[in-house]
């Protein structure tokens, strides 16, 4: 059965929509490779099929068989399912969603002086205290690696900033200065203090 066949009788309810689909993936594969090709908006191939399958069913719904080939109606929304999932709309298209947006002061209830959206929204910013900890921890972290730095000589400090701090990861930088042996044994702790 030809493409246009397996369309009309999926349409009519003779086929399932499956089976329109395994007639159609090779033609939607290719269309999702060529717009992963050209970097389009950061989406992976498996986005761009699901993107293609519900475009299929789209194109189902409005092709009408004497207007022309299922492949062709199909195409148009391919393309069209593709510029949104890419984020590759008009300013326009753009523009449409911050319209329906719906304010965080809105009242939830008839009442204009209750509760808003806003009330039912988790605080998650840290407290003073938790910032203020968190700031004096970073402080005695410093001086901590200061001091140690300082029991270093100088060809060694200079490696240990250059590779944990710079992220310098030469070979000058460990093995010309002897310091291989310090990360193997203390590598990760010093990531993880740094």
């Amino acid at each position: 059965m030809t493409t246009d066949e397996i369309a009309a009788a999926v349409k009519a309810g003779h086929a399932d929509v499956v089976d329109l689909w395994e007639a159609v993936q090779q033609f939607a594969a290719q269309r999702s490779g060529k717009w992963l090709r050209l970097g389009r908006g950061g989406v992976t191939f498996d986005d761009l099929q699901q993107e293609a399958f519900i475009a299929m069913i789209q194109a189902l719904e409005g092709w009408d068989p004497d207007a022309g080939a299922f492949l062709t109606w199909y195409g148009f929304w391919i393309k069209n399912a593709f510029t949104v999932a890419c984020s590759l709309r008009s300013a326009k298209g753009q523009r449409a969603p911050l319209e329906m947006a719906v304010s965080l002061d809105a009242p939830v209830s008839e009442n204009p002086d209750g509760e808003t959206l806003v009330d039912f929204l988790p605080d998650t910013a840290p407290g003073v205290e938790e910032l203020v900890e968190a700031a004096d921890q970073r402080r005695r972290r410093h001086v901590a690696l200061i001091r140690a730095l300082n029991t270093l000589s100088e060809r060694q400090r200079a490696a240990v900033v250059e590779y944990y701090i710079f992220r310098q990861k030469t070979k000058r930088t460990l093995r010309h200065l002897g310091l291989n042996r310090l990360r193997e044994k203390h590598g990760e702790t010093l990531k993880e203090f740094l």
